[in-house]
């Protein structure tokens, strides 16, 4: 996805929490959380607002830079997120990316109404 310059009204992920709720009209759960889906560099501290559809279908949206958030899919179970290397990864992927995509397709869709 791609990066997205929001408002400085949406500066932190308490008010986009509040914005994607009132967007979904409570199809999707919101949740702030220790972002657990990092692959390159774990940042203990870094948080992210996750948005779920299902167990192992949502999206994660980042601040990158002041004002800028990066919106990700992924599997927000543990379950489903411990599954990252090997064929049972690449099985239990085939099954749950769609559903990943689309959610985060949904969230770019909202932010984008929130871009700079």
């Amino acid at each position: 996805m791609a990066l997205r310059k929001v408002l400085p009204a949406f500066d932190n992920l308490d008010k986009l929490k509040v914005f994607i709720d009132s967007k979904s009209g409570g199809a999707y759960a919101t949740s702030i959380a220790i972002d657990q889906w990092v692959d390159f560099v774990v940042n203990a501290n870094q948080r992210c607002l996750v948005i779920k559809k299902s167990a192992a279908a949502g999206a994660k949206v980042v601040f990158v830079e002041p004002n800028v958030v990066d919106i990700l899919p992924i599997a927000p179970s543990t379950f489903f997120s411990s599954f990252r290397r090997g064929m049972a990864a690449f099985v239990v992927n085939l099954f749950i990316n769609g559903g990943q995509w689309k959610v985060a397709h949904q969230v770019e869709e909202w932010i984008l109404e929130i871009q700079q």
